[in-house]
């Protein structure tokens, strides 16, 4: 058996389908997605480069039921990631996006997940700037650790550029450059990576592109995760496809596209099994 081959019998998924569509038209290039981490079923996005610094929030029947406010900027937002650090539920918002190479610095902002009951309102946030240690990237994936690193997955024609960053409040943080990944999902733009996420177990990166998704198993502190073997998780047929993330449970992905109304794909995993007995359908 090829490492693909095997993989894929030891974690296999179903092929992407339709699990929603949202019914708030503001969403109309939603470039980013998260699962809440207050209870199965919820789930965030937020729009690309040309929207202000907001998010919203959706059930997964495709009801926007509120849409928040940052305290921040929108130079372009490619992507965001839900994650519980410190014992707290952060939402954190990736202005990483930079398509002439020319941005100094870059930024991801975070605020803590509102609470359900919460309705549309501002947000309070904190800012973290990065730079990169060699030239500036484009890039449009990113996902946070359990131990807060935000890692960051380039955009480019050839293999993706891997970095690390530790996010600080005092400065410009530069990030460590940590390998490299080899990504190929087919057809038109089937190596440009637009969004990346980690499994709230942290044992799977999910890397897409604009044509498909594949997942990497993690280790202990991520390390050499972009060079074990890969997992396909099917290709896709999407308007624009620019983000993905688990379920809460991590027995889903879910992919969404640019377009109106936004539509939300999902895949389940078929062999719960073999990553440690995660057959929690339903929920999500």
């Amino acid at each position: 058996m090829t490492g693909i081959t095997l993989a894929a019998a030891l974690l296999a998924w179903t092929p992407f389908s339709l699990m929603c569509e949202l019914d708030n038209v503001a969403v109309n290039e939603s470039s980013g997605l998260a699962a809440s981490n207050h209870a199965p079923g919820v789930f965030y996005t937020h729009n690309d480069s040309g929207d202000g610094p907001r998010f919203f929030r959706f059930r997964k029947d495709g009801t926007v039921d509120a849409t928040f406010n940052l305290s921040a900027t929108a130079v372009d937002w490619e992507d965001m990631e839900s994650a519980v650090v410190g014992g707290t539920r952060f939402l954190y918002f990736g202005d990483i996006g930079d398509n002439a190479r020319a941005r100094a610095k870059v930024t991801v902002y975070r605020c803590e997940e509102p609470a359900l009951t919460a309705g549309s309102s501002v947000v309070a946030t904190t800012k973290f700037d990065f730079r990169y240690p060699d030239a500036p990237h484009n890039c449009e994936a990113m996902f946070v650790a359990p131990d807060g690193a935000v890692w960051f997955v380039t955009k480019e024609s050839g293999p993706a550029k891997v970095f690390r960053g530790t996010p600080s409040t005092s400065g410009t943080a530069t990030l460590e450059p940590k390998g490299t990944l080899t990504i190929n999902t087919g057809g038109l733009g089937g190596q440009l990576v637009t969004s990346a996420t980690i499994s709230h177990d942290a044992r799977l990166v999910v890397v897409r592109t604009y044509t498909g998704v594949r997942s990497y198993r993690a280790g202990a502190g991520l390390e050499g995760w972009w060079n074990s073997p890969e997992e396909s998780l099917g290709n896709l047929i999407e308007i624009q496809g620019e983000a993905v993330c688990f379920s809460l449970d991590d027995g889903a992905v879910l992919t969404s596209s640019e377009g109106v109304p936004c539509p939300i794909l999902i895949s389940l995993r078929k062999n719960p099994r073999a990553t440690g007995g995660l057959n929690l359908r339903p929920p999500l």
